[in-house]
């Protein structure tokens, strides 16, 4: 889940410069549903997207439409049920067409589905990760996109097309889990590893040439929740871990 440049998505920051590190501010959003299970950030409108629930573990599951510098709701779209995002997460990454492609877990082949936003499943899937599949982002910046899916427990990132075409697998630096992982600028992308009930750093690093580019503390984060990066404010946003209606806005520093 994270920007994209981005994306997880977009392509609007390029040439910037690389994040050193982000620091948790005040501002905490509460949604009006029971919780919010995963985030996306659209590179062709500059909204941030939730899916959300109204009862905990339960359908319905709402895709809801926010501002992606505040948080605050705009409106609803589709709603998506736990036979589409898998029963144990929510995560998804939009990509530069402005669709949806959620995780599908399974113990034996995790599988990318695409959507659009009233949860119209658009007929095409495609097996990314072989084994639970946890974080999913995108990379807009090239053509086709590249999707990007972890694996529960490992240090492996799997990679495919949207045409479906595998792009290889990398074995990242730094911990062995992944949990999730967002896009950030072309080629830079963060991850949260675990550590315990809750996210105790982020990592971030090339993805072309598995170069460390650093890490930061980034506490209080339900680590299996979605995150979305936004690349304009330089924003990253995530699930508050302990009150799982609760968005987490991190700004970052230079």
């Amino acid at each position: 889940m994270f920007g994209q440049g981005l994306d997880f998505g977009s392509i609007t920051n390029v040439g910037e410069p690389l994040v050193t590190s982000f620091t948790s501010t005040s501002t905490v959003v509460n949604s009006s549903l029971t919780s919010v299970l995963g985030f996306g950030y659209n590179v062709n409108d500059g909204y941030l997207y939730t899916l959300e629930n109204t009862t905990p573990g339960n359908d319905p599951r709402p895709l809801v439409k926010r501002n992606a510098l505040t948080g605050a709701y705009i409106s609803t779209g589709g709603n998506f049920t736990s036979s589409v995002t898998g029963t144990n997460l929510q995560n998804f990454a939009i990509d530069s067409d402005g669709y949806f492609w959620f995780m599908f877990r399974n113990s034996s082949a995790s599988k990318v589905r695409k959507y659009d936003f009233n949860g119209n499943y658009q007929n095409v899937e495609h097996t990314i990760v072989p084994y639970y599949g946890d974080g999913v982002a995108i990379d807009t910046s090239k053509t086709p996109n590249v999707i990007y899916g972890t694996r529960n427990n490992s240090n492996t990132i799997y990679r495919i097309n949207t045409n479906g075409v595998s792009q290889g697998a990398i074995s990242i630096q730094n911990g062995t889990n992944s949990d999730q992982i967002m896009y950030c600028n072309p080629s830079v992308m963060m991850r949260v590893y675990s550590q315990g009930s809750y996210a105790g750093n982020m990592y971030k690093f090339n993805i072309d040439t598995n170069q460390s580019l650093g890490s930061f503390p980034a506490y209080d984060i339900k680590h299996y929740a979605g995150g979305a990066y936004n690349p304009v404010d330089k924003i990253a946003w995530f699930v508050n871990y302990g009150t799982a209606n609760q968005m987490r806005k991190f700004t970052a520093n230079f």
